[in-house]
């Protein structure tokens, strides 16, 4: 099984939270993740993972937030596989304005928490997405295994 870890990124803006979800280059809209390096910490991917698909350089991990989704995928060859994600809950404190998206995505958009849910592509997704705004809405927090 795969391993790789990403976050969902929000930040206010005046009253007003919003979600940045990406498009990836066949059109499925989702959250910054990817493989985790050798010996490395699933919350260090997620901040290195976002970062590098984004650009957002000023990002806060929340606490007590961890969202794990698995799923069946086929490899370019055409063998199935599976992959294991954990998402944490990052909060983009400076220029959020300044998303620099990585060749692996043709888009992004910030989004209020209706508006991000009906544009992700997947249920699962949209499972880490509901959670991450519980989350936020629910000060002591929402672990998930």
């Amino acid at each position: 099984m795969e391993r790789s870890a990403g976050g969902v990124v929000f930040r206010w803006r005046g009253r007003a939270l919003e979600f940045l979800v990406l498009r990836n280059l066949h059109g499925y809209w989702g959250f910054p993740k990817g493989h985790l390096n050798d010996g490395e910490a699933e919350e260090a991917a997620a901040l290195r993972e976002v970062m590098e698909e984004t650009g957002l350089k000023s990002l806060r991990i929340v606490p007590n937030f961890k969202y794990r989704i698995r799923y069946k995928f086929k490899l370019e060859d055409g063998s199935p596989s599976a992959k294991e994600v954990a998402f944490y809950l990052m909060e983009c404190t400076g220029d959020c304005g300044k998303v620099v998206i990585s060749e692996e995505h043709s888009g992004y958009d910030w989004l209020t928490f209706p508006e991000a849910y009906r544009r992700v592509s997947y249920g699962n997704a949209r499972g880490v997405l509901a959670a991450a705004y519980t989350r936020i809405l629910v000060p002591y927090g929402l672990v998930r295994e």
